[in-house]
């Protein structure tokens, strides 16, 4: 029997919600502004676009948004991503398959709703492929520079902490023989940021 690495974070994300439930602030104490940035990881579920399986990753999130910004580019930061892909391997695929990604680009804050703050992002980067084939086993590793496009929402669980859930979108530019590559998939975490519901 496959372990499924979402259970521990699915439970700890139950837990964090009904806290922030039941410990909700008034909105005077959450709007303080004592830092730009947040961190966060999870677990992620990914399309690899090989044969159509589907893999378990770990991915870590660093946001920035700025404090002072104009008006009119309100909601408007930067995020670093990193991924690995690399859990639950079906037995479809290679069996040293991976993909390591570390993208970073702007991430838009739209107005948040209630204790729900949505968001929409395009990464940029480059990622690290492992494979084999039988016809080539020289041909085992690969770089690439590739894009990301998504978007989710961080839910305020509780104080500083937030659950985000996120659907992203990965276009790997001619992997193997001038064809691109678009794994897909969905991330569930906990982002802990420092600015305390700070955005809009």
């Amino acid at each position: 029997m496959r372990s499924n690495p979402f259970l521990p974070l699915a439970l700890a994300v139950l837990f964090l919600t009904s806290s922030g439930l039941a410990h909700s602030q008034v909105e005077a104490s959450a709007s303080r502004d004592t830092s730009p940035f947040s961190i966060g990881a999870g677990a992620s579920y990914f399309n690899v676009d090989w044969r159509h399986n589907g893999m378990y990753a770990t991915t870590f999130w660093a946001d920035w948004h700025p404090a002072r910004i104009p008006s009119a580019l309100r909601g408007l930061g930067g995020e670093l991503e990193g991924r690995d892909i690399n859990y639950d391997r079906p037995s479809t695929v290679p069996s040293n398959f991976r993909q390591d990604t570390l993208l970073g680009g702007p991430i838009y804050t739209l107005p948040r709703f209630g204790n729900f703050r949505p968001y929409v992002k395009a990464l940029f980067g480059f990622g690290s492929f492992d494979f084999r084939f039988s016809y080539n086993p020289k041909y085992a590793h690969d770089t690439r520079s590739l894009g990301e496009y998504g978007g989710g929402f961080d839910y305020r669980a509780w104080h500083h902490v937030f659950v985000r859930t996120e659907y992203g979108y990965q276009d790997w530019e001619s992997l193997f023989q001038g064809h691109n590559r678009n794994p897909r998939g969905f991330s569930l975490g906990v982002l802990y940021d420092f600015g305390v519901f700070r955005r809009r």
